[in-house]
This record gives structure tokens, sequence and C-alpha cells, in this order.
């Protein structure tokens, strides 16, 4: 079926349809190299009451000419056909691949179309056409600016052609573009400035293709070699004869230069004292040498410009030459050491005088004379120059320098980076001084609080720098000895800080905030009251003092406070490095001081409370013993009992109601009558315990007044009463014997009895 008929609906035969509205867009024809992808652009409309029927469910299918589908071995991935894109890309391609395609969409309802024409022609081929260069031939001046263009095909929008220059010689910009036929290709623009250099080098661009079959990626080049102007290059002077000349001799003298095009004219110099004379022209010069005549420049020039060769000098014979300087004994010497000078020379005729010169500190100092100088070497002088002269004139030596050893000299401390750090980076010390030989041992030394603390070794000490570490030194030591350096200070920076000591006063009257800040750059502090800046009146006051560079202390002060609203005032510091701001809250402070006479007089009404007990108590205690070692005799009649008291563990009666003289008066009465003793005074004490232990039970026997002793034990309800010390034994024997759940409460009263005696009476 081709056409309108290839339109399928479910259930029906569509009628009356316009094909005009099923329409794609392909392009002709689509070429691929042999192993790699290809994507095929593709777009497509169709009528607007089918519109509906596009949803995820559609699929693109690729046809032969027969309406056959194809393609499904090379992972096709299609675009969204949703959007009406069918934009498909094949992989790994190869040439049983080459024909003509049709697109398809075949949905899951009644939406089916086969969309003939237009068809694509997917080319494979393993001869794919090289890159195009723009220009394809350049002719160029050297300095001028350079921009050429390789572009090749794309066919594969996932792994598009890698475009390489051959050499690299610029900046290189890569761009994808889009054929009309929306097919794709990939540019790469070279910008470079044109160099002599550059002159018949073979400039290539290759374009290499990703190969998905495993075979090796593709790879195509096109080149081109550039015709490059320019002046003359590496001009330079030939002499012959070669070698030593005679003075007044005949030389000849040839001008070599490269250029293109290639040199026109050639102009000589001669160069005596620094002054350039013409002397002639063209590339071979035939001259007479002299003593004034031994110096030459020649200069080459051609439509580009020119260049002149540097000074060339023909060796002829005439005054000393080469004068040097030779120690006895060689190899280093130590300071204060003596020392053989010569001073040697090449000369024709020779040599008839010499001169010594010093040349330590700058200066150049006559030190001596002859052929041979014996000298004394030290730190200030150990660099020496000689001159020979004869009868045609005379030369100077080098400065020779002798190895002079001691030890290290001017020791001073370096900082990288320079200048101000910011806190809390990196930075080195490095410790430099003069010595010889070299130093072996370097110590390095903080200095905090007037102390020297040792911090590192090494002639590098790297740190992270703080604003507690800034001042150092070092101490640089050799075999010979060791000196050490001057005091370095770090200036290190660090953002502005509100420090915590900063806080606010009050008075009756006035108020005053203390803002302390830090920082450096010096920082700055300004007042905001409200969101705005205070400004200095009568009634607020701001001052500034600069305890140091790095640190302030602003104050304001607010006459009568009570006046404003001052919850919103604000410090703010600020430096070039950052800010910090504090608000100041002088409603806390006024509440606090009000809190505060609240909490301190009732504090001070309980200390005097507690006072006044203690005293109490200790007054109590005392008549308590008063009465305990003076008794009196009570009579039984009386009916009472002495003073009684009776004590918790909680200052309360023990829960069970226990108590010895009201709950059982019985007990007590036949206590006292078996020993036929009447009762004087009675103290009874009570424990509570909710974990009954061993230690817990216990009553003291050993009195030494013969006193009946009396316990009474109460434990879980139950009653255990003692009247004798043989009892209260047996009671102890019981509770060890006795298993007491941890649950358990007991109670105990430990009860003193003295008796009548006949003084009480």
């Amino acid at each position: 079926m081709t056409g309108c008929l290839m339109i399928l609906l479910i259930g029906s035969l569509l009628q009356g349809t316009n094909c005009n509205k099923f329409q794609t867009k392909l392009p002709q024809t689509v070429q691929v190299m042999t192993g790699s992808c290809v994507t095929v652009p593709c777009s497509f409309d169709v009528e607007q009451t089918f519109e509906q029927y596009l949803h995820d469910t559609c699929e693109a299918i690729w046809c032969s000419p027969k309406n056959v589908p194809q393609l499904s071995d090379s992972s096709p991935k299609t675009g969204n056909l949703t959007m009406k894109n069918c934009t498909t890309t094949f992989n790994n391609m190869q040439t049983l691949h080459t024909k003509t395609y049709h697109f398809r969409i075949d949905c899951k309802n009644d939406l089916k179309y086969s969309f003939i024409p237009p068809s694509v022609k997917i080319e494979v081929t393993d001869h794919f056409p090289s890159p195009t260069l723009t220009p394809s031939t350049l002719k160029i001046k050297e300095g001028e600016s350079v921009s050429l263009m390789c572009s090749a095909p794309a066919p594969c929008l996932p792994h598009p052609p890698n475009l390489t220059w051959t050499p690299t010689l610029g900046n290189i910009q890569e761009t994808l573009h889009e054929n009309l036929d929306k097919t794709k290709f990939k540019t790469s623009v070279m910008n470079f400035i044109a160099s002599h250099l550059h002159h018949e080098q073979n400039i290539s661009c290759t374009a290499a293709y990703k190969k998905q079959d495993g075979s090796p990626d593709a790879a195509f080049t096109t080149s081109l070699i550039p015709d490059v102007l320019f002046c003359p290059k590496n001009v330079t002077v030939s002499v012959s004869p070669l070698g030593l000349v005679l003075e007044n001799s005949n030389v000849t003298l040839t001008c070599n230069s490269d250029a293109n095009p290639a040199e026109q004219n050639y102009t000589w110099h001669g160069v005596d004292e620094g002054q350039e004379i013409v002397i002639g022209i063209g590339k071979i010069l035939n001259i007479t040498v002299s003593g004034n005549r031994k110096s030459f420049v020649c200069m080459a020039e051609n439509d580009v410009g020119e260049q002149r060769s540097s000074i060339t000098h023909i060796d002829v014979l005439y005054s000393p030459k080469n004068v040097s300087v030779s120690v006895n004994p060689s190899g280093p010497i130590q300071e204060n050491s003596n020392v053989i000078l010569t001073c040697n020379s090449d000369a024709n005729p020779a040599e008839q005088n010499y001169t010594w010169y010093g040349a330590d500190g700058g200066q150049e100092i006559v030190i001596g004379t002859g052929k041979i100088l014996y000298i004394i070497l030290s730190t200030n002088q150990k660099s020496f120059f000689c001159k020979a002269g004869n009868d045609l004139g005379e030369q100077y030596s080098n400065i020779t320098h002798i190895d002079v050893l001691y030890s290290p000299k001017n020791v001073t401390v370096s900082v990288s980076p320079a200048g101000p750090i910011l806190d809390n980076s990196n930075v080195s010390l490095t410790c430099n001084s003069d010595a010889n030989p070299a130093e072996q041992n370097y110590t390095w030394y903080e200095v905090k609080a007037a102390q020297e603390i040792v911090t590192g070794s090494g002639k590098i000490l790297n740190f992270k720098t703080t604003t507690d570490r800034e001042t150092f030194f070092c101490k640089a030591q050799n075999d010979l000895g060791e000196e050490r350096s001057n005091l370095r200070h770090i200036d290190v920076l660090f953002p502005s800080q509100i420090l915590f000591s900063s806080k606010c006063m009050k008075t009756s009257n006035q108020v005053s905030c203390s803002c302390e800040t830090a920082g450096n750059p010096s920082p700055t502090t300004h007042w905001y009251l409200n969101g705005k800046p205070v400004i200095q009146s009568s009634q607020m006051v701001i001052t500034h003092d600069f305890v140091n560079s790095s640190y302030m202390r602003s104050i304001i002060t607010v006459d009568e406070p009570q006046d404003r609203d001052l919850s919103t005032l604000q410090c703010f510091s600020s430096n070039s490095l950052g800010s910090a701001r504090k608000e100041f809250c002088v409603s806390c402070l006024e509440n606090s001081r009000e809190n505060e006479s609240q909490i301190w007089m009732p504090l001070f009404i309980a200390t005097v409370v507690v006072f006044l007990l203690i005293v109490c108590t200790l007054l109590l205690v005392i008549g308590f013993q008063k009465t305990h070692y003076k008794p009196k005799s009570v009579t039984a009649a009386s009916g009472q009992h002495g003073a009684k008291e009776q004590t918790t563990a909680d200052n309360r009666e023990p829960s069970t109601g226990t108590d010895l003289s009201s709950n059982h008066p019985e007990k007590m009465t036949k206590s006292s009558a078996d020993k036929s003793e009447d009762v004087a005074y009675a103290r009874s004490k009570w424990r509570k315990n909710n974990k009954a232990k061993e230690e817990d039970i216990y009553v003291n026997l050993e009195l030494s007044d013969g006193s009946c002793l009396n316990e009474k034990k109460c434990e879980n309800g139950e009653e255990h009463c003692v009247s004798s010390e043989k009892e209260v034994g047996s009671l102890h024997t019981e509770d060890k014997t006795k298993k007491i759940r941890k649950e358990s409460e007991v109670v105990y009263a430990q009860v003193k009895f003295w008796t009548k005696t006949p003084e009480s009476q």
C-alpha cells in the first residue's frame, strides 16, 4: 500500500482524508563512514484530526521502497514522535545498509502511515571526503593575523568528528553547524600571528571519525604550505682569512641572512668607540684592518624590512688580551689566610707592566703592582683583577673571586608572599645569609611575650599565619660559627571583629557602651540606632581610642537614656576584609539590675534566718548537755516524764506511728518496773530506710550509766519490742538470718532511760 492508502484505521477504512496534511522532511542523501553512526534529520506532520493519536505508543519505522522495515539491526534511536520529531540515529552502519529509505509511523491506535515521498539515501563508504581548509592557499606578511578554518561533515550527531591542527599555532574555536537540509558539519578555526618560522611550514587539519565496529578510527587530512613574507633574519658576518690577522692586513667580510623575498640591499658600518660609520655597500666588503678598524656591522634589507648583524671583531695582533688571574693555593681558603695571586695575559709584544685592583663593595682600589701579589684574605677582601700593558696598549682581567671560608654573616629573613598577609594563609620564611661553607643548620625562633621559642628548623619555615604568630628570627650555623638575624615582623591581615569584652554600663542618668574591635587593616567603627547612623550630639557622644593599628575602642555615651529607645543600638565595625555587627541590649541591662535586686534581698533574708536557726540549735544543744550531766530526781507519783526529745530523718514522726511514749505506755511502764527504776528522761531517735541493710540495724549497748535500753523495730507492719540487752542481741541475730526484701520499709527507734538518783529526789 502507498500514499494515503497506508493510513489504517482500527475497525474501518478512512475515507476522504486530505493526504497533503501528511508530510515529512528528509535530506536527499546522507553519507556515513563504514562502521560509524549516522543521524538522519527528520520531521513530519499529520492531519489535525490525527494529532490526538500521537503519544508514547507510536513507533518510528524506516522502510525500503517495498515498505519492508529496515535498519532494525543498527539500534536506531528516534526523537520525540509526539513533538513530530522523527530524527533517528543509526549505529555501526555497514555497506549493506546503502539504500533508499522512507519514514513510517506506527501507533497502537488508528494512526499508521508511511510517508512516501520523500525518501533519503544513506551512503555507507570507506572513501569519506577530507576536511576543507579555508583559505586553501596562504600568502601573508609576518606579523599579520591569520585565520584558518577547517570544516568536515558530521554525519553522526552523538559522535561528531575530532578536528586536530598540526602544528597548533594559536587559539582554536570549534563549532557545530547545520546545513539547509538539517545535516550537520563541524568547523575548527585557528587564529594566529604569522611569523617567519611559519614560512613553508606544512599546516594540516585532520578529521577523525569514531568507529563502532571495533576497527581503528578513520582519519582524513588536508594541508597547506603558507608563503610568509618577512624581513631579513639571522644576519651574520663571516671573515676571511680566519684566525689572527696582523694589523693593516686585508680581509674579506661577507654579509649572510635569511629573508623572503631575498635581500636586495646590504650596507656596512664600522664601529669605533661606540660610533657607527658607513664604510661600504654590497654583500661582500674588502677592507684593511687596523687597531682602529677591527669591528664591523652589516645591514640587510628587502621589501618587507631590514635587520642588522651583531658586531664582528677581527682578532688583530695588538696590545695584551685575555688577561686572567690565578690563585695559589687553589680551592677554598679560610679567612685571614695568605694567598699568592698571579696575573696572566696574551699579548704581542709581551706585557711590560701589571697593576692589581681590589673589587669588593663595588669599588675598584689599587692594592699593588707586579705580576705576583701576596695578600691576606678576608670577607671584605676576596675579589681581585689585574691590568696588563705593553707598548701597544693594555687590558684588564675579569674579576677573580676567591672562595673564602667564613662563618655566617648578614643573616636576614625573607617572607613569601611579601607584604601584608591574610590571617590563616600559608607563608614561607626563608633564612638568608652569607657563609662559606654554606649553612648546615638553621633554627627558627618565635618571639612571644619577650620569650624566644624554638619553632622549627631548616632554611625554609612553612606555616599558617595567625594573629598571635607575627615575630620571628632565625639562626644560621656552619662548621665555623653561627649568627642570628634581626627580628622579622609579619603583617597579618584579618577581617574586622567585635570582641567579647564589648559591653554597656548604666548609671541613673547615663548609658555608656564600649565597642572593642580588632582588625588589620585598621577597622572603622560606626554606631547605628533604629537602623540609622548615630549623629554626634551633646546627648550622644562618640569617642574613639586607638590602642594600636589593629585594635580600637569606640565608646558611645548617652545622657538621659530614659528619654529614648536604645533597644536597637548597634555597633558596626569593618575593614577591607570583612565586617562585624553587635547589638547592645540596653533594656536587658536594666532588667538584669532589677532581677539582681529581687534575687539578693530574699537571699539575704534566708541567710539571716539560717544563721539564727544555727544559733538556736547550738543553745539547745548546750542546754541539753547541761541537763544530761546534771540529773535531778523526779517522783513517779508526778505521773510525768522528763523532758522528751524526738528526732526523725525527715523531721517527721515515722508513718507507722510507733511512738514509744504514746502508743505503748504499758510497755514503757513494764520496762521501768522490771528494773525498779523511775524514768527521769527519755530520748528517742528514729531512722527510716527504704532498703534495709545489716548495718542499718544497730543498738548502742555500751552505756556507762547502767541505764535500761529499749528498742522498737517496725518492719512491714510487724512490731518487735525489746527491753533488755539480751533481747536486743537476739533481735540483731534474727535480723541477720532473716531475709528482708529490698522494698520493705524499716523504722528504728533508739531510747535511752536514765534512772532516778537520790540527788534528784
